[in-house]
């Protein structure tokens, strides 16, 4: 089978980034022959892995074609990018022209049997629109379903060629719901396959004995929606010694965003780090070398860092994500391993209404105390078998899939 993946932005870095490399990097054991179109930045190339056997298709931002960033899904970004937001039908005639050719060029040369888009959004919308004889799978980030919901930007032209996509691949079943009442679309050609993470880098430390220094860590983008003001504030209120908790923030964001983070965090009289950007091997290290994970955001799709972080062993402590008790499923739920912060009223997608926030500052910081009990009080052990959950097992799902059309 020759499969073509399509991305509009860098495949590495964010949420879904990983999700195309890794489904890539799991196809490529299968002995499948493959090749990506991405957007990338003019000084980059699209480097997933050296092993790999895999034809590359750049299309070039910050160049005299496309003179602006790579344009990002999510309005914040760990790099430089454009909102989607922000483009003018200029932008967006730059945008559809240089993909316009990739795509052309790629399904040319390479004559894939499959293309699977990531997103549904402008970029798959103009792959239907340009591809009629090939099957055309669209993968639903959640990011794309938000931009979709929050800006009016060719919406019309995004759901008329979404709706004539041969499948749509879904994180869960709350947002297959949510696709199906959006686009309009028959139940019977969206499939929930959910994600995946790594466990030969993501697994779970040896035993040990009460903690005495609770170490606590965040990983995502540095931004608002993010939850991490309301975060920053919960964990300065706790009533622990001051030299008895630290809390780690890996990722990074950009902006008057990240600048309010950092600058809410240097008031905190705990201590608080910012990591930056880590590889998996890094993050997975640091996971192991810490004891609460928490995750305090206001909107995902289906994050996958909550998976990497069980496996490593972590109480997990996040907010009541659409989907994610369904996901996890009743054994990991019932673990002892996680608990869930209500959510506060949203406006818009993943803006809070003020007046909820101070509750909801006061249920996390009830949560970080509740599994610091439950630590002291019960070793951890490595029997929370999530292997079902791997990037193996989401390629397995997929590949049925893609089979049985």
């Amino acid at each position: 089978m020759k499969i073509l993946h399509i991305t509009a932005q860098k495949p590495f870095k964010t949420g879904s980034g990983i999700y195309v490399r890794k489904v890539i990097e799991q196809f490529d054991k299968k002995g499948f022959k493959q090749a990506i179109i991405a957007g990338i930045s003019n000084e980059e190339k699209i480097d997933i892995t050296t092993d790999l056997s895999l034809e590359k298709y750049a299309v070039y931002f910050n160049v005299k074609e496309m003179p602006f960033p790579v344009i990002g899904m999510s309005d914040v970004m760990p790099y430089e990018s454009t909102r989607y937001r922000d483009l003018d039908e200029n932008m967006i005639d730059c945008f559809t022209q240089a993909f316009s050719r990739q795509v052309m060029e790629a399904v040319k040369m390479f004559n894939p049997d499959i293309i699977i888009c990531h997103h549904l959004y402008l970029l798959t919308a103009l792959t239907r629109s340009l591809i009629k004889d090939k099957k055309i799978f669209g993968v639903c980030h959640g990011t794309d379903l938000r931009q979709l919901k929050s800006i009016n930007l060719k919406q019309d032209f995004i759901k008329d060629n979404i709706r004539k996509l041969d499948a749509i691949l879904a994180l869960h079943n709350d947002q297959k719901k949510d696709i199906k009442e959006y686009f309009d679309i028959e139940e019977s050609n969206i499939h929930v396959v959910g994600s995946g993470y790594d466990d030969s880098i993501f697994y779970c430390r040896d035993l040990f004995d009460k903690k005495e220094y609770i170490k606590v860590i965040y990983a995502g983008k540095i931004s608002y929606s993010k939850g991490l003001i309301p975060l920053i504030k919960a964990f300065s209120s706790l009533d622990i010694p001051k030299d008895k908790i630290k809390l780690s923030l890996a990722g990074m964001g950009n902006g008057r965003e990240y600048e309010e983070i950092l600058n809410t965090a240097k008031e905190s009289p705990y201590k608080i780090e910012f990591l930056g950007n880590l590889r998996q091997e890094d993050l997975a290290e640091k996971f192991r070398k810490s004891d609460i994970f928490i995750l305090p955001s206001f909107y995902e799709g289906l994050p996958l860092v909550l998976i990497e972080a069980l496996a490593s062993g972590l109480h997990v402590i996040t907010s009541e994500i659409p989907g994610v008790r369904q996901w996890l499923g009743e054994k990991i739920n019932n673990s002892g391993k996680i608990r869930y912060v209500p959510l506060p009223r949203l406006t818009k997608v993943d803006i809070p209404v003020e007046e909820d926030l101070p509750r909801f500052e006061s249920n996390i910081k009830k949560e970080i105390q509740q599994a610091i009990k439950y630590i002291n009080e019960n070793t951890y052990n490595d029997n929370l078998d999530v292997r079902y959950l791997s990037w193996r097992e989401l390629a397995n799902r997929i590949e049925k899939i893609l089979y049985d059309f």
